[in-house]
């Protein structure tokens, strides 16, 4: 079996993750496979380098002809059994196979992160070539339901499938010095909403809880977005509370810091953040959208809260911050190392893979 998977940046993202998360394990299994990225490279490269194959068309736009037939070259020498695409990739996966009569399967993993809002009658352009598309794995339930209602493929060829989490972390200790330290590990974009964040922060302020510091890290996809959370915080007086460190590929660094984990966002596909808290047993307060109740299933896993509610965010950081000082979480660490290891993705994956 030879898989090439195409994504189209390496930057640190959700996405992107799970396709480098991808072909690291596909590697270590044994099983031949290649990423390719069609615009650009980022700070995900630096997991990758030496242990995968990877090649950056460097793709200008849609119409760029040129990397489309480097694309086409890399598919045609490397002869993959399936094409694995993420997101907006699978466009070219589909041309390249309507062009060319490419026999390879076309595999799309939508990781749409808006699905709450999804109607049948959005993403047309997928619907559109959904008909040179064999399978589909979704994120989340929703995303899977909108691809059964919306799109051509066979609902035998559509699958929910977790995200898995890949991270290299040290021996967690269960000491700690100073404050609580939380992490929001998310992408500087509206739809994390940041700013409901800080809001629940003052209130933990105003009652007296100040024993806390959290970490905003994250790609900057935005700059007015980044340049309005840091006058907030400047407005907040929170700036020696609130530390900002922009995009990481070392985001074990911070796991091992941190106590509490916190995902505000209004809408989620499955986030390997989630996942990746866990398994550095991070006490966790996450809005209840996309796939996260799946996660924090029972109450002594994480809180889950209506997403911008402020005040339930602010009462979850509280009780959050109070079971941190106890110690790491431990049963959501072996939750997430049962149900959504690699090798649960895994067996699932190839089943799919060999049914299509």
């Amino acid at each position: 079996m030879k898989i090439l998977q195409l994504i189209d940046s390496l930057k640190v993202g959700g996405a992107e993750r799970m396709a480098v998360n991808i072909a690291l394990k596909l590697s270590e299994l044994g099983i031949q496979n290649s990423l390719i990225v069609s615009r650009e490279g980022g700070g995900l490269e630096n997991l990758i380098k030496g242990k995968v194959d990877f090649y950056v068309l460097g793709k200008k736009n849609f119409a760029d002809l040129k990397a489309f037939w480097v694309l086409y070259k890399n598919v045609k020498s490397f002869n993959p059994d399936f094409i694995h695409a993420h997101s907006s990739s699978v466009v070219w996966a589909t041309l390249i196979k309507i062009f060319f009569g490419t026999k390879t399967k076309i595999i799309f993993h939508d990781h749409y992160g808006q699905a709450e809002h999804l109607t049948v009658g959005d993403r047309i352009w997928l619907r559109l070539i959904s008909f040179k598309i064999d399978g589909i794995i979704a994120v989340n339930d929703k995303l899977k339901e909108w691809s059964e209602r919306a799109t051509k493929i066979n609902v035998n060829s559509i699958i929910q499938l977790n995200n898995f989490p890949l991270v290299d972390l040290n021996e967690l200790s269960e000491q700690r010095d100073g404050p609580i330290n939380i992490l929001h590990l998310a992408n500087f974009r509206p739809q994390k909403d940041h700013l409901t964040l800080l809001n629940s922060l003052i209130k933990l302020l105003e009652k007296g809880i100040d024993d806390w510091r959290i970490f905003f890290v994250g790609l900057g996809e935005s700059e007015d977005y980044v340049n309005l959370l840091k006058d907030k915080i400047k407005d907040f007086g929170l700036e020696d509370m609130v530390l900002y460190f922009g995009s990481t590929d070392n985001v074990e660094h911070f796991l091992e810091k941190s106590h509490v984990g916190v995902l505000s966002s209004c809408s989620e596909g499955l986030p390997v953040s989630l996942l990746e808290y866990g398994l550095a047993g991070l006490h966790i307060v996450a809005t209840d959208v996309g796939q996260s109740s799946s996660v924090l299933s029972k109450p002594e896993l994480g809180i889950l809260v209506p997403p911008k509610d402020s005040d339930r965010l602010a009462l979850a950081l509280q009780k959050a911050i109070e079971n941190a000082k106890k110690g790491r979480n431990q049963k959501l660490k072996s939750h997430i190392e049962k149900k959504f290891g690699s090798g649960h993705f895994f067996d699932k994956y190839f089943n799919f893979l060999k049914r299509i």
